[in-house]
């Protein structure tokens, strides 16, 4: 038997676009979702897909805040209200 399980969407912005993304994810999934481009090669989603994981090894995932903080995306749980630019700054 399949179960259903719902979501909870939460608010983010990405690039000064207002998104909604699931909550309980990683910023690069939350990205993707986004539909944003964002550098990243080394998920490796093994025997179960819905609970990928990610090596964190690599160095093309670095997001900044619009306060000025920098981390890798892989590594961070999103949370509601996230500002987060993955171009740079104008």
């Amino acid at each position: 038997m399949i179960s259903s399980v719902t979501l909870a969407s939460i608010p983010i912005v990405v690039n000064g676009k207002l998104n909604m993304v699931y909550e309980n994810q990683t910023v690069l999934q939350s990205l993707l979702q986004a539909d944003e481009l964002v550098e990243h090669s080394c998920v490796d989603y093994g025997v179960n897909r819905q609970t990928h994981t990610v090596c964190a090894t690599c160095s093309v995932k670095w997001i900044n805040t619009t306060s000025h903080q920098r981390f890798k995306a892989c590594q961070v749980p999103v949370k509601a209200e996230m500002v987060l630019q993955t171009r740079p700054f104008q």
